[in-house]
């Protein structure tokens, strides 16, 4: 009971306060006070309305009273104190508005009605940003026993502010969106970890289908994505990761998305995606569909002064965001079969970069990869049209790199890649072994797959790269692994293969005896010897 006579007792002389406007009597510890105490979910169910209506009106009273001083005196030379004394009480402000806000519907919806208060603050953070580009004292300020800047505690308090104005009330979603979506794509410039993370949470928050899809369709969302995808390739952002899922798991947004992008962003959504496909596999993950899983959020207000009120998400979400659903792969499929023809228009001059051509490998490597999940992407696997121009490229590339030995399709000898510039940076490396992989990979036990490779001639090509090739580690194996799973419950393949005349050893003796050993044809049979000079 003490303690509530003592909330009251605050809250009295906060509207004191608050009415008299005495800038004398500074209410920042009551306001501390108060914040503290609306942890409690009871106090902030009872919370009067006027109380709301107090800390908006000195939000905005405060917010008032720094513009017209940095009218008058724009480097804040005489009135640089009083500015600090204003942003202090107006991040504690916000503070407690955050907590009023955390799982109480009747006080989000109070305060996002008053839109002159959303107004003020969509002020205040446009001042702030102003700040930061021309005050660098005010800018680098930080207050005794404090370890952030006082810039970064009131871009925080407001920011989760707005989160947990927006979390599981729709009602507030397009109001935030409209007012603060081109504020929340400057604000991500700057280089500070947390706040990107807090301004992802509140996007994440407004999940309607309707605002996602305004989010990623408008010049604010454009920017927005570009410097999640900048800050996530660099830093561990927890909800820059589930916002670039969420995008991921909204196939038709994600379509758009990537033909937006320019290509330096794409390969940064490229190497994320791979990334989550490989860890969904090591974790046994299965692929969704946006239509079966709907995603949670819950509101935790924390001990911590400066993560209360922090949006974490639910067990069931963080399950639904961990796998790329079939729709989006589908996507990156038809991106390849499109896209496939620039590998073979592509030469290397010295020096030059080669982007476009680096997509469709990077693509690839994450079409092997999950492929390599038995089963969870079956609509990969009998993507035809995928498998036939997996073949006539590895087909054409072959025949490319019988012409010479300077062709880009051509093999290269393992004595070659330690005297010559690394065969890693060449933009073919690696292909032939990952189209080989792909193959391997879309003919397991499905035996449609491994008919219309033979149908396609694909077996003696596949045979003609079980050799040994510095540009492409790993061919010879990636093309035993295929030529097995040709072969498995497939008596035509195996026909095929026990068929073939021994004509000899492949013309690759220089390449393994690089390994130290010769193979050598006797009595019908193939033997590998070591190699009498190393």
């Amino acid at each position: 009971m003490a303690a509530d006579e003592k909330f009251l007792q605050n809250l009295q002389f906060f509207r004191d306060y608050s009415a008299s406007c005495d800038k004398s009597n500074n209410p920042l510890s009551v306001l501390k006070n108060v914040t503290i105490t609306l942890r409690d979910e009871g106090c902030r169910q009872a919370l009067p309305t006027s109380f709301l209506d107090d800390s908006t009106n000195l939000a905005k009273s405060l917010i008032n009273d720094i513009r017209k001083v940095h009218q008058t005196d724009p480097q804040l030379k005489d009135k640089f104190a009083e500015v600090v004394e204003h942003l202090e009480v107006v991040a504690e402000v916000y503070r407690c508005l955050r907590n009023c806000c955390a799982r109480c519907k009747r006080n989000q919806l109070y305060i996002g009605s008053n839109v002159a208060f959303l107004k003020s603050t969509k002020e205040f953070l446009a001042q702030l940003l102003h700040f930061h580009r021309t005050i660098p004292a005010l800018v680098a300020f930080t207050l005794p026993s404090q370890n952030i800047t006082l810039k970064l505690q009131c871009l925080y308090s407001v920011v989760q502010c707005l989160g947990n104005l927006v979390t599981d009330c729709p009602e507030n979603h397009e109001k935030v969106w409209l007012m603060f979506g081109t504020l929340f794509a400057e604000i991500l410039k700057l280089p500070d970890n947390t706040l990107t993370d807090f301004i992802c949470m509140v996007l994440m928050n407004c999940k309607s289908d309707n605002e996602r899809r305004k989010q990623l369709t408008s010049t604010e969302g454009w920017k927005i994505l570009e410097e999640v995808l900048r800050t996530v390739c660099h830093e561990d952002i927890e909800w820059g990761v589930f916002y670039l899922e969420d995008l991921m798991k909204r196939q038709e947004l994600f379509s758009v998305a990537y033909k937006e992008l320019q290509d330096s962003e794409r390969m940064v959504l490229l190497d994320f995606i791979h990334a989550e496909v490989s860890s969904s596999l090591d974790r046994g993950d299965r692929p969704v569909d946006a239509r079966d899983t709907q995603s949670g959020y819950q509101q935790l207000p924390s001990n911590d002064a400066q993560a209360e009120g922090h949006l974490l998400p639910t067990d069931e979400a963080q399950l639904a965001y961990h796998c790329l659903p079939s729709e989006s792969l589908r996507i990156l499929a038809m991106e390849f079969k499109d896209n496939a023809h620039l590998i073979l228009g592509t030469s290397r001059r010295p020096g030059e970069e080669v982007s476009e051509p680096k997509l469709v490998l990077r693509v690839l490597d994450i079409l092997c990869t999950a492929t390599a999940a038995d089963g969870d992407y079956i609509s990969i696997q009998d993507d035809i049209d995928l498998l036939k121009c997996c073949l006539h490229l590895l087909h054409t590339m072959f025949l490319l790199g019988q012409q010479d030995d300077n062709n880009p399709f051509s093999s290269r000898k393992l004595s070659d890649v330690t005297t010559l510039e690394p065969e890693s940076s060449h933009p073919m490396y690696g292909l032939k072994r990952d189209l080989i992989r792909l193959i391997g990979n879309m003919v397991h036990r499905n035996k449609r797959n491994q008919d219309q490779v033979r149908e396609l001639g694909g077996i003696p090509l596949i045979l003609d790269h079980t050799n040994i090739d510095g540009r492409n580690p790993f061919i010879l194996q990636w093309a035993i692994f295929t030529i097995r799973n040709l072969c498995e419950d497939n008596r035509d393949n195996q026909a095929v293969i026990a068929n073939m005349n021994l004509q000899g050893v492949a013309n690759s003796a220089e390449l393994l005896r690089d390994f130290g050993v010769e193979a050598v044809v006797e009595n019908g049979k193939i033997v590998v010897k070591s190699s009498k000079t190393r």
